[in-house]
């Protein structure tokens, strides 16, 4: 037994000799060659006779040693490889082992005598070049004093190197990634090596991110990388005191110090060899990080901490990285290594892998954890997800019972530090810690990036003024119900006043039994008078949970973010009970609540709606928690087996106004299908609660009549604004401000649906009204000017369009200001106006259509930038904005650039808003055209005959058709004309002709003339006569004469150049006028 002790220990004292060997073999080389190197450099010195002859003989002797050096080296090799044999330095086995142990034994004297020599050479090297270091430092010049300074760095790489410590600077054999970190670290340290203007330099750089992230790994991989440009390698562990007077003792006694922390820090101070030092898990916010820092210039300090504010002690390169989670490719790869997956990197494969990195949020020690359950045969890399779920349930559950599976054990080795970090915060009573604990607990269930401060800050003060603005509104409400009574007494007036005055008591029993839920230090600021204060609290414990990496502050948004696998923690770990997360995401639903305000404040407090567009992901998120958490009630409720039935929650005023800013949220955004579905849910309610004609129900009702306008579901928003305007004609009489805003709205949509007769007599009857009864500047006034203008400018009337809708742009500048939303607005219409007078007038005053066209032109680009700036690049209103500016320009003959504007913005707004949506088909009819221009016949036809389909308009259809598939069908028609396709173009002629006889038949036709039916005739007569010269001649019979204009109805479609619908207003042509039209449409 003694023997084989023997044996296995001097194996192991084998192979670590070799490995040392190898090393030193390597550290001389190098040496030799930047030695020759420099000597190199110096030649040109010395051939123009620069050097001193001094020098020059310190450098002879210098080449004489190396030249011996290399002789030694290459003896040492030699006999290494005897002993190493044909496997190498490596050992295949217990019997290769002892082989080349008793080969090493055999040759013991000459690697002893060849070491002496290795060793005296070294010792020579290190003299010649200490003297020749001595005499270029004394030397004025910069170059002098650099190349000294390289001097000195080979002096110390022939200094006897200490043995890393494999227990503290080990590398992950599937380390993956942050290359790039790597290299800009090393060339940090590299660069920091000049002599610095204010002397010599404490070289430090620190490393900073969430636990999980890597840090410590890269810092190992770095230090594995350049082991050869260090002397000695040492770690502190930071994360106690005591762990950290530990770890200096350590590097004392490697060193040859008296064993204490103050002898360590001293010796690294002066030592003129380079070391590298890191001090890991500088995590505690109370930590004297500087206390731990040797001074002297030679060495390297690296730093892993949780505490960004530690950044600042970074010296060199960029100071600091900071690591969250990493980039897509290198996650994958890791997640992959892990798993032990040596198939291919198929596109199949890695889209998996990719959702489980996005699931983890790329966080290495995640990734790890993964990739092990799926090498243990846990799960696939297919069923990670669900089983990632499953192990959550699995874990909760696990804290009911009295032990835990092992397996939750090792799955929660993920989640232990944050755990740890969480218990501290809640064992310290104090209001900035329990602050911080419950930032944790609401942020969890919002999304986790990008919480902005002033969504905070927003719960607070807005809901002083909602209730400032509900006091005046219900007075102003009483005195409006208590003149009408007394004005004539009608009995549903009178039931009117009764039921308002029940639906406040109501409301007031509501918020009694109600108490809303909210975290402390919102109810605080309830009671407190000072909102700085309130945000000096806020900001205080957010800068501690930043501190502690759990969340990351973005200075550029003033917002914060949580990594998700710790906004996954917070709200799924055991101690969050169901019950618990119920009460945390109703927190998080109030304060949502709170922070939007209802029109009309929001236009005041956030006319551009950037805090609602803010608020979308959060709205979305804690809508979600909350069906999870619902659901998991009735889970629960039905696995105890009940005989009873569950009750049924009674719908609670909270709730409805919460879904009534959920809607505006999601409108503001672009989301008008949401919208809607909640708008819905709070329409059903107030009927219930309130009545069906009380002024909130009204509300509410206009506003989904709002959401269906914007989908261009004209016909369902037309019929609600009749009934609402039919309501309060009988209630309130026709003169009533809000009986004449619904007369506007409903001629409004009147023109959507192109029966624009009854739109302009809506509309000018609104308007008379509305000068008598809202006397001043009222934005109300100048919207409904605006709508008129639009609808003449669909019948030709391009002149009163312009003068209406300049009126109303200047009116809504005065009263909202030029950047307004709904002044942008009116800015468009009036853009499409100036682009169809620039059009109508290029042939007859070009000087005129110019000056049109460039004015439509400004105002088109104006009103992009500001949507873009206000909404941003992805809302419907920037993307309409994009495509006026398209349309202008191709009539301005930049027809390239308008293609490009279309072809981007059409997919993007077939996919937000869908291929039905009235905007998004206009759009591709006037892309067609731009295609037709360019000769792109087939591009143009495809496009055409999709948006020709009689399905596409039928959520806004009157009568069958509209009026924006004319204008397709027109488009259709030239396209098959350019293309010869006379047939099939005469074909889509009769179509049109059908279509305009289809919606217009037993119409009003007041000052309605046949200028659309004209302009098709005209088309179809010069089509037939294109048709006919192709062919041989034929006697012509009284039956196959052409159609005129008295052949069909008396009536005119929509004038074509405009965006929307269109109508059918008496304008007078003759031949030539029709023919202008026909070409310029």
């Amino acid at each position: 037994m003694k023997y084989l002790r023997d044996v296995h220990a001097s194996i192991a004292l084998y192979e670590g000799e070799i490995e040392s060997f190898l090393g030193e073999v390597q550290d001389l080389e190098s040496v030799n060659k930047s030695i020759a190197e420099l000597y190199q450099t110096e030649t040109v010195a010395i051939a123009h006779g620069h050097s001193e002859p001094q020098q020059l003989e310190v450098w002879q002797n210098t080449l004489k040693t190396l030249r011996s050096c290399t002789i030694s080296v290459e003896a040492l090799q030699t006999l290494l490889n005897e002993i190493a044999g044909k496997t190498g330095a490596k050992v295949a086995g217990l019997r290769d082992r002892i082989k080349k142990q008793l080969k090493k034994q055999s040759k013991d004297s000459e690697l002893i005598r060849i070491r002496q020599q290795l060793s005296s050479h070294r010792e020579s090297l290190s003299m010649s070049l200490t003297l020749l270091n001595l005499m270029y430092t004394q030397r004025d010049s910069k170059d002098s004093q650099v190349f000294g300074f390289k001097l000195h760095k080979q002096i110390a790489s022939l200094q006897a190197r200490l043995p890393l410590s494999e227990q503290d600077t080990t590398v992950s054999s599937i380390y993956t990634g942050r290359k790039g970190y790597l290299d800009g670290l090393k060339q940090a340290f590299d660069s920091s090596h000049g002599l610095s203007e204010h002397g010599p330099t404490h070289k430090r750089f620190v490393v900073c991110g969430l636990g999980g992230a890597g840090k410590t790994q890269f810092c190992c991989k770095f230090a594995s990388d350049n082991k050869q440009r260090f002397w000695g390698v040492f770690t502190v562990d930071a994360s106690s005191l005591g762990n950290a007077q530990q770890s200096f003792v350590a590097i004392a006694k490697a060193c040859g110090t008296d064993p204490n922390e103050r002898a360590a820090k001293s010796w690294l101070s002066s030592s003129d060899r380079p070391w590298l030092l890191l001090i890991d898990k500088a995590d505690d916010t109370n930590l004297d990080i500087e206390s731990y820092f040797p001074d002297g210039e030679y060495g390297l300090t690296l730093i892993t901490t949780r505490n960004p504010t530690v950044k600042m002690h970074g010296t060199i390169g960029q100071r600091f990285y900071h690591f969250d989670k990493l980039d897509d490719d290198e996650a994958n790869e890791l997640l992959l290594r892990a798993a032990d997956n040596q198939e291919p990197r198929t596109p199949t494969l890695m889209q998996l892998a990719s959702a489980i990195t996005t699931r983890l949020g790329a966080l290495p020690l995640a990734l790890i954890h993964a990739g092990n359950a799926i090498k243990a045969n846990y799960c696939k890399l297919s069923t990670y997800i669900p089983y990632y779920e499953l192990s959550w349930q699995l874990i909760r559950q696990s804290q009911n019972k009295a032990g835990h599976d092992e397996d939750d054990a090792e799955y929660t080795k993920v989640y232990a530090s944050y755990e740890i970090v969480f218990r501290g915060l809640e064992a310290i009573k104090s209001q900035r810690y329990s602050d911080a604990v419950q930032l944790l607990k609401l942020f969890s269930f919002l999304h986790y990036e990008h919480i902005p401060f002033e969504f905070l800050t927003g719960a607070v003060k807005h809901p002083s003024i909602q209730r400032e603005f509900d006091t005046q509104a219900s007075e102003s409400l009483k005195e409006e119900e208590e003149k009408l009574v007394s004005f004539a007494w009608q009995p549903s007036l009178w039931l009117k006043h009764l039921q308002s005055t029940f639906d406040t008591f109501k409301m007031k029993q509501f918020k009694i039994q109600n108490p809303v839920i909210l975290p402390t230090f919102l109810l605080d600021a309830e009671l407190s008078n000072s909102s700085y204060d309130f945000n000096v609290r806020l900001r205080e414990a957010l800068y501690l949970l930043v501190q502690l990496s759990l969340v990351t502050y973005h200075e550029n948004s003033d917002s914060y973010s949580m990594h998700p696998l710790v906004h996954t923690w917070v709200r799924e770990r055991p101690q969050m009970t169901i019950q618990i997360q119920a009460v945390w995401c109703e927190a998080a639903l109030h304060t949502l609540s709170r922070c939007v305000l209802l029109p009309p404040l929001n236009e005041s407090v956030d006319p551009r709606g950037n805090l609602a567009r803010k608020l979308l992901p959060h709205v979305v998120s804690v809508g979600k928690y909350q069906e999870n958490i619902e659901r998991e009630f009735e889970n629960n409720r039905k696995t105890r087996n009940s005989p009873w039935p569950a009750l049924q929650s009674r719908p609670i005023p909270w709730r409805a106004l919460f879904l009534a800013k959920c809607a505006l949220v999601y409108s503001e955004s672009g989301y008008f299908v949401e919208a809607e579905n909640c708008l819905r849910t709070v329409m059903k309610f107030n009927r219930g609660f309130l009545g069906q004609n009380h002024p909130r129900t009204e509300r509410v009702t206009l506003a989904v009549s709002d959401c269906l306008w914007q989908q261009c579901r004209v016909n369902e928003a037309a019929n609600i604004h009749e009934q609402l305007f039919q309501a309060n004609f009988r209630t309130l009489g026709p003169d009533h401000p809000r009986t004449l805003n619904l007369m506007a709205k409903l001629g409004e949509s009147r023109r959507q649906q192109g029966r624009l007769a009854e739109s302009i007599e809506l509309l000018t009857k609104a308007m008379a009204g509305m000068k008598i009864q809202l006397p001043g500047k009222d934005p109300v006034t100048y919207h409904a000017l605006e709508q008129l203008g639009s609808t003449l400018r669909t019948c030709f009337r391009f002149e009163d369009a312009k003068e209406h809708q300049e009126q109303a742009v200047a009116g809504m500048k005065l009263c909202l200001g030029e950047n307004n939303l709904r002044t942008l607005i009116a800015m468009e219409e009036l853009a499409i106006t100036y682009k169809e007078l620039g059009t109508l007038h290029t042939d007859s005053n070009q000087e005129l259509g110019r000056q049109f066209l460039e004015t439509a032109h400004n105002l088109a680009m104006f009103i992009v930038e500001q949507r873009k700036q206000q909404l941003g690049d992805k809302q419907p209103h920037t993307w309409m904005a994009q495509g006026t500016l398209g349309r202008i320009k191709a009539a301005m003959g930049d027809v390239d650039e308008a293609e490009r504007i279309f072809s981007d913005l059409s997919p993007v707004a077939t996919r937000h808003l869908g291929g039905s949506h009235l905007g998004v088909l206009s759009h591709k009819n006037h892309h067609s055209r731009i295609l037709i221009q360019q000769k792109r016949y087939n591009e143009a036809e495809i496009i055409l005959l999709d948006i020709t389909r009689p399905e596409r308009y039928r959520t806004a259809s009157f009568k069958s058709d509209h009026p924006d598939r004319w204008e397709a069908l027109w488009t259709l028609v030239e396209c098959f004309q350019k293309q010869g396709k006379i047939g099939r173009s005469l074909a889509t002629c009769k179509e049109l002709l059908e279509a305009v006889r289809a919606i217009t038949q037993g119409e009003k036709q007041t000052e309605i003339s046949s200028t659309f039916w004209q302009m098709v005739l005209a088309k179809k007569t010069e089509l037939m006569a294109t048709k006919d010269s192709r062919m041989p001649r034929r006697p012509t019979s009284s039956s196959s004469q052409p159609l005129t204009a008295k052949s069909g109805p008396a009536i005119m479609a929509p004038g074509m150049p405009a965006f929307g619908s269109h109508s059918l207003i008496n304008v007078p042509l003759d031949a030539g006028d029709i023919r202008r039209r026909v070409t310029t449409w």
